[in-house]
């Protein structure tokens, strides 16, 4: 029994860090293929015909508040008319920091300016990536513990481009 356990332990520890899915043979050795966390609990890296994209992984649904419009990081950094251009487009860099003090303050309130205020205080994390085509994103994400929302926050962080990361499984 108590072999079975680590096992299990063990199978569920590599899901954590999942490797990228979809087609990525061929992917140069300077793309990042790794999510840093907590978003490797809530995201992977999908190789696509259209580059790569940081999405929700299996379990887990990122979707727009108000209506299911599924929300994805995509390496080309277009809004409209991806190319089909696979492996070429990839990320250099994706890094991920807790913010504290008056700089989660501000986000937080900014955040809860759409929406109800909570009676918790979330964790909140500035995500910062950048592709191939050097161009970068940059995008908060707020760790309530039993919810967690996105926004992104290219120039400046706007609460109505804030989503919902809906954990399925629980």
């Amino acid at each position: 029994m108590k072999y079975l356990i680590i096992a299990a332990v063990f199978l569920l520890s590599l899901n954590v860090n999942a490797a990228p899915v979809g087609e990525c043979e061929g992917t140069p050795a300077s793309a990042v293929m790794i999510l840093p966390e907590p978003l490797n609990a809530w995201g992977q890296i999908i190789c696509s015909k259209y580059g790569h994209i940081i999405a929700n992984k299996n379990g887990w649904i990122w979707s727009n508040a108000g209506g299911f419009r599924p929300v994805m990081i995509s390496s080309q950094m277009v809004q409209y008319a991806p190319k089909s251009v696979g492996n070429e487009s990839y990320f250099t860099k994706i890094e991920m920091q807790v913010l504290s003090g008056i700089d989660a303050q501000k986000s937080i309130e900014l955040l809860e300016s759409s929406f109800d205020k909570s009676t918790s205080i979330p964790k909140v994390y500035s995500l910062q990536v950048a592709s191939i085509s050097g161009k970068t994103l940059k995008l908060n994400f707020f760790d309530y513990g039993d919810s967690k929302w996105g926004m992104w926050c290219n120039k400046e962080c706007k609460p109505d481009s804030s989503f919902m990361l809906l954990n399925m499984g629980e």
